[in-house]
């Protein structure tokens, strides 16, 4: 313990210096953490493309087929007119 003190003593000339530090490497860590924080929203947009293409195409792409409210009875595009069923 006494060589503790003892390095404690040559220290005290550098308080300032070492509390600036201090204060510095505080803010450093503030600052990363926030840094860290910013960067999520940017890559759940990079790798949310389910999202971006049902919102441009208009089309609900959690079903299959793509097809919305329809039930697996409604015709496909142009699946009608094959069949011979009215339009």
């Amino acid at each position: 313990m006494a060589n503790y003190l003892r390095l404690l003593s040559f220290i005290r000339p550098y308080w300032r210096r070492l509390l600036a530090a201090f204060m510095c490497m505080a803010v450093f860590a503030v600052l990363s953490g926030v840094s860290l924080g910013m960067i999520l929203p940017f890559v759940n947009v990079l790798f949310e493309e389910h999202a971006l293409v049902e919102e441009r195409a208009g089309v609900d792409l959690s079903t299959p087929g793509g097809r919305a409210g329809l039930g697996d009875d409604a015709p496909v595009d142009g699946q009608a007119a094959a069949d011979g069923q009215a339009a």
